[in-house]
């Protein structure tokens, strides 16, 4: 007498490696080091674009206070200040956000990293960036335009 096999059951389908003609089980389309699944795995902790994020957030938060205190000097009249801490702040932003944007873009063409963190430095750097361009050329413009 034989002993009945007990039935398939679908749950041993999506855990048993298929089989190829060999008989050899296939395992090569396996992450055997991670515990998900391959469909479910995720890219990596991307850390130059979490640096690159934090740059370009400091540099940002940097420009709107460096603006925040030139009010109370405005209101003393002290217009040579004013100049030292546009061209300190312009000169700091520029080259903050310059390297947002370098390291945002190696983070973004990591191979098998997230990129979002990498993608929203980017977008802050390159508008930090576009408004110290902006700023610097802002002079240059109007007296062309006002002569």
């Amino acid at each position: 007498m034989t002993t009945p096999s007990p039935p398939f059951d679908d749950a041993d389908a999506a855990t048993t490696p298929p089989v190829s003609a060999s008989g050899a089980s296939d395992l090569s389309r396996y992450d055997l080091s991670s515990s998900q699944p391959p469909e479910t795995q995720r890219g990596q902790r991307n850390t130059l674009g979490l640096g690159s994020l934090l740059v370009a957030a400091i540099a940002a938060v940097l420009g709107v206070a460096l603006q925040l205190a030139q009010i109370p000097i405005v209101a003393a009249g002290s217009y040579q200040l004013i100049a030292g801490i546009s061209f300190v702040s312009l000169g700091l932003q520029g080259l903050m956000s310059v390297a947002a944007v370098i390291l945002g873009l190696v983070a973004f063409f990591q191979r098998g990293h997230s990129r979002t963190a990498a993608a929203a430095g980017l977008g802050i750097a390159c508008t930090v960036l576009l408004g110290v361009i902006g700023s610097c050329l802002y002079p240059f413009i109007a007296s062309i335009a006002y002569r």
